[in-house]
């Protein structure tokens, strides 16, 4: 990945790693969607790799993202994680304070117990036997839980601009492929419902501390025993933790009228605490653990897989069979200088000038003292040219071009693969002369275009000096 994302993401070794494998996997996913991407510069660097076939496809698919822009995707995309969990966290604070004034609801200061533990762990119990029923369910094992869907959801809105559709699928599919998408997801369900009960406990206990409450509880076909007998098997835990347990005598008082006993109040209200936090806080903590700790071990064995099919086909390019050399290179690269000059080696001088669609009414080429590689017109000369430099990369290219053409993506997406043969490349936008004319505008066309993606270029006629000047 290229330096500015990695300086967004703070990414460790670990989670670059997880990223370059959620790229590879969505240039994957494009091809199988809309046929092979044209990715010859892209197999000439994956064949300078080691022959390792997962490192070549991998150095292929991160050529294509950055170059297709699923890079930058990936960076918006992120970011749009990033304004999600802060909004999924002012949400869990919100509910958590939503359930505590539901708690402490009440008429004439009386709390109604059952209600109270109704609201306090009513919609955390619910998950969790939700999560532990998909868990357990084998057609469900691979689902994501409701909260990760909805985060997922809304990054995925906030980076609608990203123009490529296939990084959420990517991920999902990454995730899965080693049984990592569902404790993932388990993590940050179990994280967020944390949140949300911690915010409950600091509500519920501002508020206890700030007004005076009586408990009670009411019904008409629960007689005080059946109550009794539920406070106490449910208040066991806790009680054995260290809360308070109500006696049998102030469950059945607290039935026929609300306590306002100073000791009586203190009881019942530290036995909800309890209650929040042994049933409430105490589980979510542990299943957050448990379930970061397998999705990290099962991260860490994340791998591309070779052996699915639009990779299938790349075997042959990636991993040619030739087990001997047939005809060998020279030692080095010799090029057909400028007017029957002597011929130069490459690694000799270390820079070059090409020429990109050069206008036949104009003098071409040259004379200069250093190497004149040809012209870039055909895809024929482009990959000869660029098999040369990836054998004996440059110091200096300078690419000739006529601004009387115009530029389009093709030519950006060729300079884009020059320069990583090259420490510098520049681009010489040639004037015009009394036979070939071109408007100002055609000029200015060129040189916001090549600003934009970062690419040197001068108009100036010390271009060849620059070229020739002895550098270290």
């Amino acid at each position: 990945m290229s330096n500015s994302t990695l300086n967004l993401l703070s990414a460790k070794p670990s989670t670059e790693q997880l990223y370059q494998q959620w790229l590879s996997e969505a240039v994957r996913l494009r091809e199988e969607q809309s046929g092979a991407l044209e990715d010859s510069q892209a197999v000439r660097l994956a064949l300078q790799q080691p022959a390792d076939l997962v490192t070549r496809l991998q150095t292929r698919a991160l050529f294509l993202a950055k170059r297709d822009g699923l890079e930058g995707a990936l960076v918006q995309w992120l970011k749009g994680i990033k304004l999600t969990r802060w909004l999924l966290m002012l949400l869990a604070v919100l509910l958590g304070i939503g359930l505590s004034k539901a708690a402490l609801f009440n008429q004439a200061g009386t709390v109604n117990v059952f209600l109270a533990c109704l609201a306090l762990l009513g919609a955390h119990s619910l998950s969790l036997l939700i999560w532990l029923i998909s868990l357990l369910n084998p057609y469900r094992r691979q689902s994501t839980s409701g909260i990760t869907q909805a985060a997922l959801w809304l990054s995925e809105l906030f980076a609608q601009r990203a123009k490529q559709a296939q990084l959420l699928p990517a991920l999902i599919i990454l995730l899965q492929r080693q049984k990592a998408l569902v404790w993932l997801s388990a993590k940050y369900l179990h994280l967020w419902w944390l949140l949300v009960l911690l915010s409950c406990l600091a509500s519920f206990l501002l508020m206890l501390s700030t007004q005076r409450y009586g408990f009670a509880w009411e019904s008409t076909i629960v007689n005080s025993h059946a109550f009794s007998g539920f406070i106490q098997f449910i208040g066991w835990l806790p009680h054995s933790l260290g809360f308070p347990q109500p006696s049998t005598e102030l469950i059945q008082r607290s039935g026929e009228l609300a306590s306002f006993v100073e000791a009586d109040r203190h009881t019942w209200a530290y036995w909800l605490v309890g209650l929040v936090v042994v049933y409430g806080v105490l589980p979510r903590a542990v299943l957050s653990l448990i379930s970061h700790s397998i999705a990290t071990r099962r991260l860490k064995n994340l791998a591309l897989d070779p052996h699915l099919p639009v990779w299938l086909e790349l075997h042959e390019r990636l991993m040619p069979r030739q087990t001997q050399v047939v005809d060998a290179a020279p030692d080095t690269i010799h090029l057909q200088p400028v007017h029957a000059q002597p011929q130069f080696e490459l690694n000799a001088t270390r820079s070059a000038l090409t020429s990109l669609e050069i206008n036949p009414k104009r003098p071409w080429p040259p004379s200069v003292t250093v190497p004149y590689l040809g012209a870039l017109d055909s895809r024929a000369q482009r990959h000869l040219i660029l098999d040369q430099l990836s054998q004996q990369p440059l110091q200096r290219l300078l690419v000739a071009c006529d601004p009387s053409s115009s530029i389009d993506r093709g030519t950006l997406n060729l300079l884009a693969d020059l320069t990583q043969f090259c420490s510098e490349l520049k681009v010489w936008l040639l004037p015009a002369t009394d036979q070939i004319h071109y408007d100002s505008a055609r000029l200015e066309d060129w040189s916001k275009r090549l600003t934009q993606q970062q690419i040197a270029f001068t108009s100036a006629h010390d271009a060849l000096q620059w070229l020739e000047t002895p550098h270290a």
